[in-house]
C-alpha cells in the first residue's frame, strides 16, 4: 500500500484531546499521514478525546485510503470501521472542613462545618459524613441533612441515599474545649461507588 491516509471525523458529542503518530486535527477531522505499508505491516493509531456529558450512545468511524499497485494497473482502496461507546459519566465529591473559631479556650465553644458537593455528571449513592472530635474536645450536638448519633468522640451521620450533580451537602457539629493543645477534627465521606474514604481535617488551637 502507498500514499496511506487515516482519518477520523469526531462526533459531535467528542472533544479533541490528543493523537499519536503525528495526527492532526482539521475541523471536525482527525488525519494520519501514514505513507506506505509493506505487506502484512500494521500501524497503531492512537486518538484520545473527551465528553462534556453523559450520552448513551455515539458512533465513531475511522476511514482509510490507499493506492494499491499491482502488476498491471494501480486502484485506490477505501475502507471504513465503526466503534460504539457510551458515555455514562460517573458521580465525583469534593468536601471542605472550617472550623468556626480559632483559637477558642479552653472551656469555650466552637464549630466545624463540613460541606460535601458532587462536582461530577451522575447522582451519587449513599453519601455518608463521619466526624472524629479530638481528645480536647467534647461533641455538644450536630446538625445535617440526616440524623445523627454519637458513639464516644464519633459523630455518625445517617447515609444520603442520593446527591443529585451540583448539590452541595452541609454538616455542622458543635464542640466544647476541654483542654488545651493542637487539636485535630476529622472528617471522613463515603458513598456507594468510591473504594477509599475521602478524608479531610481541619486543626484548632485550644488555649
Amino acid at each position: 500500500l502507498t500514499q496511506v491516509i487515516v482519518s477520523d471525523i469526531l462526533p459531535t458529542e467528542l472533544v479533541f484531546v490528543q493523537a499519536t503518530e503525528g495526527g492532526r486535527l482539521q475541523a471536525r477531522e482527525v488525519v494520519w499521514q501514514v505513507g506506505d505499508l509493506a505487506p502484512n505491516q500494521q500501524k497503531l493509531l492512537q486518538l484520545t478525546t473527551s465528553s462534556p456529558r453523559p450520552t448513551p450512545q455515539i458512533l465513531n468511524t475511522a476511514t482509510a485510503v490507499a493506492r494499491v499497485s499491482g502488476a498491471s494497473a494501480t486502484a485506490d482502496v477505501r475502507v471504513k470501521a465503526d466503534a460504539s461507546i457510551a458515555v455514562l459519566g460517573l458521580p465525583a465529591y469534593k468536601m471542605t472542613v472550617e472550623d468556626h473559631d480559632d483559637p477558642v479556650a479552653v472551656g469555650g465553644r466552637t464549630a466545624y462545618r463540613i460541606r460535601v458537593t458532587n462536582t461530577g455528571s451522575l447522582p451519587g449513592d449513599r453519601v455518608q459524613v463521619t466526624a472524629t472530635v479530638p481528645a480536647q474536645m467534647r461533641v455538644l450536638t450536630a446538625y445535617g441533612p440526616t440524623a445523627y448519633r454519637v458513639e464516644g468522640g464519633r459523630v455518625l451521620f445517617a447515609p444520603l441515599a442520593a446527591l443529585p450533580p451540583g448539590q452541595t451537602l452541609t454538616y455542622m457539629v458543635e464542640v466544647g474545649a476541654l483542654k488545651a493543645g493542637e487539636a485535630r477534627f476529622r472528617a471522613e465521606l463515603t458513598t456507594g461507588t468510591m473504594q477509599d474514604p475521602l478524608v479531610k481535617e481541619e486543626s484548632t488551637n485550644v488555649r
